[in-house]
């Protein structure tokens, strides 16, 4: 349908060169709705005896009667797979997508956590030169009566602010880029991105989470050690 193809018309390796899976000219019988499965059909007879297919493998589409589907795929992948005929059923299939999905997330979280980690020496020297630059503020105001605790969390909630910001900066991004690639890609191929799906999101919350427990656990021990009586004889 995306060529324009109706019955009667023909396709084949020497009328479209992008043809590679049909090497010798067929006539077009029959459209599928748009709706249907995207598959063709071919005389098996033609075929089989068909010189430039002779030496091609031998696909069958096998329909179970209803309510047997389970026992048919159970006769194909036991009795019928082999070295020589490979069988792909529905499970087959997703069994396959499941394990290589699996090992896409695998990777993308081995690849996350390396960043996570980098990130957070990062922050932590970072926060190290942070707080000595603030060292004589942070002790002043202790002086004047403020808690280490409240330094502490005037200290994360700047952080925690900045990170939130920049997360949010981030999935708009994300979001607009999804939105045209929804509808310049995916629309025309008659696809669509789910953005229900929160293993995605979830994905990006490693690094906001390394850097916000980076800067708490670095902001404790430092304030810890913070010396509020040498900071005011030094200022004195």
């Amino acid at each position: 349908m995306s060529r324009g193809l109706r019955v009667g018309d023909t396709i084949g390796r020497p009328i479209y060169e992008l043809d590679d899976s049909i090497p010798t000219e067929l006539v077009v019988v029959g459209i599928l709705a748009p709706g249907d499965l995207w598959m063709g059909f071919a005389s098996f007879e033609y075929l089989e005896s068909h010189e430039l297919y002779s030496s091609r493998s031998v696909h069958l589409l096998v329909v179970p009667v209803e309510g047997h589907k389970a026992e048919l795929d159970n006769w194909l992948e036991k009795d019928v797979a082999s070295a020589q005929t490979n069988v792909r059923t529905y499970d087959t299939q997703y069994r396959e997508l499941q394990q290589v999905r699996r090992g896409i997330l695998l990777v993308c979280a081995a690849l996350e956590s390396v960043i996570a980690i980098v990130a957070a020496i990062a922050l932590a020297i970072l926060n190290y030169i942070f707080f000595t630059q603030r060292r004589e503020e942070f002790g002043v105001l202790h002086a004047m009566g403020h808690s280490r605790s409240w330094l502490v969390l005037r200290t994360v909630k700047e952080t925690v602010s900045l990170v939130s910001l920049a997360w949010l900066i981030g999935a708009a991004i994300c979001v607009i880029g999804l939105i045209l690639a929804q509808v310049i890609i995916y629309a025309p191929k008659g696809m669509s991105v789910d953005f229900s799906n929160p293993a995605p999101w979830l994905f990006t919350l490693p690094i906001p989470l390394a850097v916000v427990a980076t800067s708490v656990g670095t902001v404790v021990w430092m304030f810890s050690r913070l010396d509020t009586v040498s900071i005011i004889e030094r200022r004195s």
